[in-house]
């Protein structure tokens, strides 16, 4: 069995679904309206997003939004190093036979 090639393939495809779920959910603004909806329920002190709408500006121009930007590569680009860590760890405690 073939960890590397087995893992890889998860990330790939573990990857894949975040972009797209990420592009989605802040292009299409629901993320807006969802974080809109607890700020007028809670009458605006929900917590500190409540003050400016993050979501919102990145629903209108993601493309050229840093915070889009990070948000799309870095949870998938992180996950690719853990990984690759914990294996490099764990080819550390096989035996030299």
């Amino acid at each position: 069995m073939n960890w590397k090639r087995g893992l890889f393939r998860v990330w790939a495809a573990a990857s894949l679904l975040w972009v797209a779920l990420w592009t989605v959910l802040n292009r299409s603004g629901v993320a807006a309206s969802l974080s809109d909806l607890s700020c007028l329920v809670s009458g605006g002190s929900s917590g500190p997003w409540c003050e400016y709408r993050l979501m919102g500006a990145i629903s209108v121009d993601g493309l050229e939004d840093r915070h889009f930007w990070i948000g799309l590569i870095a949870p998938p680009l992180a996950a690719l190093l853990l990984g690759y860590t914990l294996l490099w760890i764990g080819r550390g405690f096989r035996s030299k036979a």
